[in-house]
């Protein structure tokens, strides 16, 4: 291991997740190019022993470092926060990530229900030295549903867009220097909070402030758009469906490939096929929590 470049990547999970996070990091590990040691952090607030040892086990695929950050209940400035449903409170978390990894000047965050097809070290290695992090900014959907509410309704300027934080390119450094969090934290404390549709990624959007660098949707596509043409015209006549694998698959929204066919059906009737699934099953498979089926 000696030699090689660490390149660091952060979850934020309660147990809920453990097993979809333990996917991805599969994906990651299996992907990764040699040339570098991948270093996996776990911020958590909850997670019990049995899927600590389960994670732990799944980082055995290859030459991995593996850390958990426990958040202390006692210190914990996001415990009063109200969340929507169905979050938890460790979607605060990506926001403490500048603080707790002082040893690193760059990092990537994911969401737990994320999948990666290709080398992060690929995205890693995108020069934001002149930004604040690189995400993919919603604006850029057709039609830009999520991006247009949430722009207008936190009046963010049409120019900036509105970026998704389930992937996130971190300069740690600049972070540090620009007081981000400290931005942050105190925006979660205001007025404006009972009002926020997504709280960690819409006050990061207000701090943010378009300081970041767009990246290509596939380095984050939500899985809808994996879907044929005809569905979303039903729905939304001028989306067109992502056809080409993309390097990271994300099952943001209420269809997940872990859920029941019947869940799946009760939202807009998509008959239970999740698109991009088979995927999601073969990262779990090198996980404890796949290798039992």
């Amino acid at each position: 291991m000696g030699g090689m470049d660490q390149l660091p990547v952060v979850y934020c999970l309660d147990d809920k997740f453990a097993a979809h996070c333990a996917a991805c990091i599969a994906s990651v590990l299996k992907n990764l190019s040699d040339q570098y040691l991948p270093r996996i952090y776990v911020i958590t607030d909850s997670l019990s022993a049995d899927n600590r040892r389960k994670i732990q086990e799944t980082t055995k695929i290859r030459d991995c470092s593996l850390d958990f950050i426990d958040i202390d209940p006692a210190h914990n400035e996001f415990k009063d926060f109200k969340i929507p449903a169905p979050w938890s409170h460790s979607i605060f978390y990506r926001l403490k990530i500048p603080s707790l990894l002082e040893k690193h000047s760059k990092a990537i965050y994911l969401d737990s229900d994320t999948i990666l097809t290709a080398d992060i070290s690929e995205l890693f290695n995108l020069d934001i030295s002149n930004y604040l992090l690189a995400a993919y900014d919603e604006s850029r959907n057709d039609p830009p549903i999520t991006a247009y509410f949430q722009s207008k309704k936190l009046n963010l300027p049409t120019e900036i867009g509105y970026f998704n934080t389930g992937v996130l390119l971190l300069n740690l450094e600049e972070m540090r220097k620009k007081e981000v969090a400290q931005k942050c934290l105190d925006l979660l404390k205001s007025d404006l909070h009972p009002s926020l549709s997504f709280p960690d990624q819409d006050v990061l959007n207000i701090v943010v402030n378009g300081n970041y660098l767009r990246l290509p949707k596939t380095w984050n596509t939500q899985q809808i758009f994996g879907t044929k043409p005809p569905f979303w015209r039903k729905f939304f006549p001028f989306v067109h469906g992502y056809t080409d694998l993309p390097k990271i698959i994300h099952f943001s929204g209420p269809m997940k490939p872990w859920k029941s066919k019947k869940e799946s059906e009760h939202w807009l009737n998509v008959s239970g096929k999740v698109p991009y699934s088979k995927q999601y099953f073969k990262y779990l498979a090198y996980t404890p929590w796949g290798k039992h089926k």
